[in-house]
């Protein structure tokens, strides 16, 4: 485990107890540990689900995901590293988008998935259009929700935000909420809260590539999900 904050609290997210689950564990993509689980048959179609930042797999279960599709398709569920059950190092060269692309590559590889259907929310549609470019052959279909493919200029989180993970993830959490004007609901707060805040500079502080062109003369299945308060 690394080493964080004195100020920081940890609450313990173990995986759901959850018998659709057919297979958990670890892989390994050069020496980071990375959790995945897999719900539901895999004799349906498969979907990655590729969470936001600051969640983890543990949310896609109480936010109602898993329940409301796992009878249709079979769920792939990662950790992406520096969150949830996967290891959390405190480096930002740790967290190259290809480096952590290839994390979701390698569980699909483990599990012998040469190609699936993609979801990503926020972070993970950011993830999305890196895929699209980089590992478009794997993927059948792409849903990216609340995400852009232009790259970021410079670091992936704000220098407010970091300011606030300086003084511990307890202090995170709250400005976030007087941001949204309400409590998370309890069970993403408490994954919000078992984040190491030092891991979450470094996995936000490399800057991202413009992917904008990614899906040029593609013929896989795009759908890009945009909520009405997105910048124009």
């Amino acid at each position: 485990m690394m080493s964080v904050a004195a100020n920081d609290i940890h609450v313990k997210v173990a995986p759901t107890n959850n018998t659709q689950i057919i297979n958990s564990g670890y892989v390994n993509n050069k020496g980071v540990n990375i959790y995945f689980e897999v719900v539901g048959d895999r004799s349906k179609p498969i979907l990655l689900m590729v969470h936001g930042n600051g969640n983890c797999v543990q949310d896609w279960h109480s936010l109602g995901y898993v329940s409301s599709l796992s009878q249709d398709v079979c769920l792939i569920l990662v950790d992406g590293r520096g969150y949830g059950n996967s290891d959390k190092p405190h480096e930002a060269k740790y967290y190259t988008p290809e480096l952590v692309a290839a994390d979701y590559i390698t569980v699909l590889d483990h599990l012998e998935i040469q190609q699936c259907h993609y979801f990503g929310n926020s972070r993970g549609g950011n993830l999305g259009f890196i895929f699209a470019q980089l590992h478009h052959d794997r993927f059948l279909s792409f849903v990216i929700a609340s995400s852009e493919p232009f790259g970021s200029q410079g670091a992936m989180m704000s220098a407010q935000f970091v300011s606030w993970l300086d003084k511990g993830i307890i202090h995170f959490v709250l400005e976030l909420e007087k941001i949204l004007g309400q409590q998370f609901p309890s069970k993403v707060r408490e994954t919000f809260l078992n984040n190491d805040s030092k891991a979450m500079i470094a996995a936000n502080a490399n800057q991202w590539p413009n992917y904008s062109q990614c899906f040029q003369n593609s013929n896989t299945p795009v759908l890009l999900l945009v909520g009405e308060f997105a910048e124009k």
